[in-house]
């Protein structure tokens, strides 16, 4: 059911947009992420295709190569403890280029990120 129900975001919308499954660890704590599905200006912006980031963890495609990968998963792992939402004012380089991120808690134990295209700003 959760899968379907950003389907309209994902398939729509000209930010990157990708929901993600939450990885807890032995504590209930969340750790990570697996990418469910994207929006299709993933390719376009990212230069990664769907088959390349569904099925993988935040850590190993998105935050791979940010140095603050960390502090990065600590904070959306609060969002999800929260169940809120948040816009971040810290931008995030993705393939030479900066995207202001948000998160959104869609339902418990699922994360909706997206991407806004700082360069443009």
């Amino acid at each position: 059911m959760i899968e379907r129900m950003p389907h309209f975001l994902l398939q729509n919308s000209p930010l990157v947009v990708f929901l993600n499954k939450v990885i807890y660890d032995e504590r209930g704590a969340p750790v990570d992420y697996v990418t469910l599905d994207t929006s299709p200006v993933v390719k376009e912006k990212l230069g990664l295709g769907k088959e390349e980031v569904i099925g993988r963890a935040l850590s190993d495609w998105l935050l791979k190569c940010s140095k603050d990968r960390e502090q990065w998963l600590k904070a959306f792992g609060r969002i999800v403890l929260e169940e809120g939402q948040k816009a971040f004012d810290t931008e995030l380089e993705l393939g030479g280029r900066w995207y202001l991120p948000s998160a959104i808690v869609p339902a418990p134990g699922y994360l909706l990120v997206l991407l806004r295209d700082a360069s443009r700003l």
